[in-house]
């Protein structure tokens, strides 16, 4: 779900459920990229604001994940897709569905 730059989402399914999520990776598609790695963190916490544009922005916006924007920053007025999977101590799970978000 997003709403004014700010998404949150339900833990994605992972296989196998003995396994605790400790973790979430956000990716994104748009402007002609292919699957970046936005956010990638060591905290369960299922939610971001996404309406930061650069590196230092996301940061600051986001504190205690780590921003990895592909090529510099989000370009203003794009739309981007983006999924998020969990990941465990040990693997990567399963993603969620895509949507979308325009980059103000």
């Amino acid at each position: 779900m997003t709403l004014a730059g700010s998404f949150t989402w339900a833990a994605p399914v992972y296989v196998p459920a003995s396994q605790s999520v400790t973790s979430y990776t956000v990716v994104y598609t748009g402007n002609g990229q292919t699957s970046w790695g936005i956010y990638a963190n060591g905290s369960a916490t299922a939610s971001m604001d996404v309406s930061h544009k650069t590196i230092a922005t996301c940061t600051i916006g986001n504190p205690g994940r780590t921003c990895r924007l592909a090529n510099g920053d989000l370009v203003s007025g794009q739309t981007y897709q983006f999924r998020v999977f969990a990941r465990t101590a040990s693997s990567i799970g399963q993603m969620t569905a895509s949507f979308g978000y325009t980059a103000p």
